[in-house]
């Protein structure tokens, strides 16, 4: 586990761990430090979901990131010139999505003692993998967006990661 990943590990396990959260229920749930506490978690947690895909999925978040400022200053054509590393990444997410989220499941859930907290980071980090596949997609020449998986079989997979309870 990277330095920067466990360090925010360890601070949501202490977060929501017995004494954090009488804090949090003994507060108002509008008070400034009820507040302050849902915003860093929150934050944290974006922190966390961005760390653990990296390792599975890096190279689709980093196209995303750079092809939509790209994008954002008008130089969309310039996109074009990166289709070979755009085939590769399609390529490479083609075989093997379902082992990196095999992987990622049992990452997060043994991070994780609190099953609840576990579960919704687990469902963070797939629901961001979602949102990054959609852009990757609007990003892609036809050509390339041809060889994508298709996201109903993506969504399909995800479902057997939802946990009910």
């Amino acid at each position: 586990m990277s330095s920067t990943k466990g360090r925010i590990c360890a601070w949501i396990n202490m977060s929501h761990g017995s004494g954090w959260q009488i804090f949090v229920e003994r507060t108002w749930d509008n008070s400034k430090e009820a507040e302050s506490f849902r915003e860093q978690f929150s934050t944290r947690s974006a922190e966390y979901v961005e760390e653990i895909l990296s390792p599975h999925f890096g190279g689709i978040l980093q196209f995303v990131k750079e092809g939509e400022v790209l994008v954002d200053k008008g130089q969309a054509d310039e996109l074009k010139n990166h289709e070979k590393k755009a085939l590769a990444l399609v390529q490479s997410f083609s075989a093997g999505w379902i082992r990196s989220l095999e992987k990622l499941n049992r990452e997060i859930l043994s991070s994780f003692p609190n099953l609840v907290t576990g579960s919704s980071l687990l469902q963070l980090a797939l629901t961001q993998l979602v949102q990054y596949y959609h852009r990757f997609q609007k990003l892609l020449t036809p050509n390339a967006r041809a060889q994508l998986t298709n996201i109903h079989h993506i969504k399909v997979e995800l479902k057997k990661y939802k946990t009910n309870f």
